[in-house]
């Protein structure tokens, strides 16, 4: 074996990730002009996204917000196309909003039977948290507790909510294990899975910055597409 080589080829695959990872912060998002974001290199490979709106089962619409009327399945239906908007060409989005099954476990397994043809890269299911206490906030982003690509995608996503969002409290990347909140959907299909939390929508104060206020939730959906596609455009797989 060619050690020198071998090292070699190490460095210029780190090169080319961190180029491309720096486009995407100081270039690709920073048109406001809506549409997609502009091309983030020549040799990016296609990739496939699945974004899916959380409680999509029939009957169940998720937590409401503050405003006592928007629930989760509504705002996020929402902002899954507000992301696609802002997401580059090369990654191939489809949007699910509409579960089948009478129960979560049923939904659950028919969002993998669905998702698995689609030799999807990615899975990200939209929500956002609800808590009795109103001053309770934060993002968080979820996967799959032995998932090394799941984590990858998680980190990058909640990095970019640092980024935007420095003065909103990070409450972390959590892993989750079989019988925990999001376990059915995390440990479901075969590709990576992250859950998406962005804010609290039973904070007042998050929900008028996300929820009310469209160039805040304008950006919201910059940043998560931003921190889908640091994980996604890279000439090799992650």
């Amino acid at each position: 074996m060619d050690i020198t080589k071998e090292v070699k080829e190490v460095i210029k695959i780190l090169e080319e990730i961190l180029k491309e990872s720096s486009r995407i912060d100081s270039e690709s998002l920073e048109d406001d002009s809506g549409g997609h974001t502009k091309e983030i290199a020549e040799n990016a490979q296609e990739r496939t996204l699945v974004l899916a709106v959380g409680h999509s089962r029939e009957l169940d619409a998720g937590a409401v917000a503050y405003d006592g009327e928007t629930y989760e399945w509504h705002y996020n239906t929402d902002l899954a196309q507000k992301i696609k908007e802002y997401l580059p060409k090369h990654i191939n989005t489809t949007i699910i909003n509409s579960y089948e099954g009478d129960s979560y476990t049923e939904s659950m397994r028919w969002l993998k039977r669905t998702v698995d043809p689609l030799n999807a890269d990615l899975v990200c299911e939209l929500h956002f948290n609800s808590f009795s206490n109103p001053n309770v906030s934060g993002h968080e982003m979820l996967y799959w507790n032995s998932s090394s690509k799941g984590l990858i995608a998680a980190s990058n996503i909640n990095d970019a909510m640092n980024k935007d969002f420095p003065s909103n409290t990070d409450r972390g990347v959590k892993n989750v294990y079989h019988g925990e909140r999001g376990a059915g959907f995390l440990f479901g299909p075969n590709a990576p899975c992250v859950i998406i939390e962005p804010f609290f929508g039973s904070n007042p104060d998050e929900w008028k910055a996300f929820g009310e206020t469209e160039t805040t939730f304008n950006t919201l959906a910059k940043t998560l597409a931003r921190g889908i596609s640091i994980t996604l455009s890279y000439s090799t797989p992650y």
